[in-house]
């Protein structure tokens, strides 16, 4: 089902077929899309392109589905199928709550501004005797400087991502508009070169959110706290 330019086995069809009405589904997908060509699988030797994947909902929640589309995915070889919902109970998520990435202990720039905020704190309260004081002062200072340069580094971020998918997008699109076997491989690598960035991102996001005792981290709080009581 979906438009593969193989035929899908009739007994595969059947059966699915047979699933959808007995339990009264429909493919939203196909339904909201009824003249469209997108695959969720491609392979590219020997070249195959297939929708082998398909979001089945109850046909009473069908009418709360406003849009739904194919897009690509990574870590998989298999694209998304997304649907937006529509409803009174539906409300948008709050903006969260913000957590130190321990990944910026690597970077560079991040502790260059670490030991120049502590060096500028060690000499705005040096009269300050209370060590306790002096320290906790000190914390928030850095927690400062920290989300200030979190916040700058994430948009960074945000906007590498952004052109990335918008990329990813357009390849995808661009599949389903190319027929030639030559050109959809060409697409397909550069599609690879693209998902590859993209989870080298998500990689070094989920690295910077575990909290770890790795001697690189121990060796940089011990610095930072050096540096704090020079």
């Amino acid at each position: 089902m979906g438009g593969s330019k193989y035929n899908t086995p009739v007994k595969y069809t059947s059966k699915l077929e047979d699933f959808i009405e007995e339990f009264e589904l429909c493919d939203i997908w196909r339904t909201k899309n009824v003249d469209s060509r997108l695959y969720t699988w491609r392979q590219r030797t020997p070249l195959i392109q297939c929708r082998l994947d398909f979001w089945l909902i109850s046909n009473f929640l069908s009418s709360s589905v406003t849009k739904t589309s194919i897009v690509p995915s990574i870590k998989s070889d298999h694209s998304l199928i997304k649907l937006t919902l529509s409803g009174e109970n539906f409300s948008e998520r709050g903006p969260g709550f913000w957590k130190f990435n321990s990944g910026l202990l690597t970077d560079k720039d991040y502790v260059d501004i670490v030991k120049n905020t502590l060096s500028d704190c060690d000499e705005k309260y040096h009269n300050l005797e209370n060590k306790n004081l002096k320290w906790d002062t000190m914390k928030s200072e850095i927690r400062g400087a920290t989300v200030k340069y979190s916040k700058y580094k994430n948009m960074k971020l945000r906007e590498r991502e952004s052109n990335l998918k918008k990329r990813q997008d357009e390849i995808h699109k661009n599949l389903s508009r190319t027929y030639l076997d030559k050109d959809i491989n060409t697409l397909l690598i550069e599609l690879d070169i693209v998902k590859d960035d993209l989870e080298q991102i998500v990689n070094n996001q989920t690295r910077g959110l575990l909290y770890d005792h790795t001697p690189s981290t121990a060796k940089a709080m011990k610095e930072i706290q050096n540096i704090s009581y020079h």
